[in-house]
């Protein structure tokens, strides 16, 4: 199967995933996995792992043990994010690769708005500990704010949504934000950005 996927640009993207899969059966472990083993036999420290892990998407879930949940570098389109308000994929200004999402691409965001970019359910967040980490560039006016929310479900039912950041500092530059979650209800959770704007000024965004 991995030969298959190495020959076959379609399904290139599935090797990490096949490689996971397989560590029982053929022995096989991606670094990540690796990393935890030594984590699990006292080795290393957890934050020896995290460091180590060197994910390069902008958009990361994992857990506490180094294990990614999920991982999005925006470069390969929307991937189950949906969009509203004005957010969109945009290549003005981009932490890695070329693209990224922007709230207002092309110019400043308007008035008295919520533009909310939401994400596909992530799975496989049961009793465990998650870690939250994205990069984002941040241009907003006085009381002009980011939120950013997770929302867990049980199967289809959905629970509580917690607001896990605030943001209104102004960046420069792309800069990496990291939330530890914890242990979150639920089977799956949604992640979600909303920039929200008051009736005066504007600025770049988010």
């Amino acid at each position: 199967y991995i030969r298959d996927c190495i020959e076959n640009k379609e399904k290139t993207k599935y090797i990490v995933d096949a490689i996971k899969a397989g560590t029982s059966q053929y022995g096989m472990q991606t670094f990540d996995q690796s990393l935890y083993q030594l984590y699990r036999s006292g080795l290393i420290t957890l934050d020896e792992a995290g460091n180590a892990s060197g994910y390069s998407e902008p958009i990361t879930f994992t857990t506490s043990q180094g294990i990614r949940l999920f991982g999005d570098d925006v470069e390969r389109g929307s991937n189950g994010w949906s969009a509203s308000g004005g957010w969109a994929i945009s290549n003005e200004g981009a932490a890695s690769g070329s693209r990224a999402w922007n709230d207002s691409p092309g110019a400043n965001y308007g008035n008295g708005v919520n533009a909310t970019l939401r994400s596909r359910h992530i799975g496989g967040i049961a009793n465990r500990p998650l870690v939250l980490r994205w990069m984002q560039r941040l241009d907003v006016d006085n009381q002009d704010v980011g939120f950013v929310t997770v929302q867990p479900f049980a199967g289809i039912t959905a629970g509580e949504p917690r607001q896990v950041a605030i943001e209104s500092n102004r960046s420069s530059g792309f800069e990496e934000r990291v939330v530890r979650l914890g242990v979150l209800p639920g089977d799956s959770l949604e992640l979600s950005f909303t920039l929200s704007t008051d009736e005066a000024d504007a600025a770049d965004g988010w």
